[in-house]
């Protein structure tokens, strides 16, 4: 068998039971492949004003993006005086 090289491999860091096989995706991946853009490989600020590393795989990280859209959404209307 040959040594293929260059691949990262990503975990999802939510917990297993909040996806549909009750556990976290996990795959390799070479970073010229077209499902790098699915992974979410960044950062979030928690209750505590702590910002924190996560991975998210395509499912949770289009999740965060709907939570991240109503958060903006929420300020923006706080900026301009509606709430």
């Amino acid at each position: 068998m040959p040594k293929i090289s260059g691949f990262t491999m990503y975990e999802c860091d939510r917990p297993g039971k909040v996806h549909k096989n009750g556990q976290k995706p996990a795959e390799w991946i070479k970073p010229e492949d077209i499902r790098n853009s699915g992974w979410f490989d960044g950062s979030y600020v928690d209750a505590n004003g702590v910002e924190l590393p996560i991975i998210l795989c395509p499912a949770c990280a289009a999740q965060f993006e709907e939570i991240e859209k109503g958060q903006r959404v929420q300020m923006t209307a706080f900026a301009n005086g509606a709430v």
